[in-house]
């Protein structure tokens, strides 16, 4: 079984990469970590409105995947 999950996608305005990882601690199982390179200013922009929401975003995902049984 493999531990760890990463996704990513290349733009011309930003690459980004998602870290899925399941670490076997009873408390904090399931941990999520996001990197992000920008190659244009407009990514850069992109990142200052989005980023207030991410974590509210990842968290209701991985609380998803969690309670239908996909992780």
């Amino acid at each position: 079984m493999t531990d760890e999950i990463i996704l990513g996608a290349d733009d011309k305005h930003l690459d980004f990469r998602v870290s899925i990882y399941n670490s076997h601690d009873p408390t904090y199982n399931i941990k999520v970590s996001t990197i992000v390179q920008y190659n244009k200013s407009f990514g850069k922009v992109y990142m200052v409105i989005v980023k207030p929401f991410h974590k509210l975003i990842m968290k209701q995902i991985v609380k998803r995947a969690y309670t239908t049984k996909q992780i």
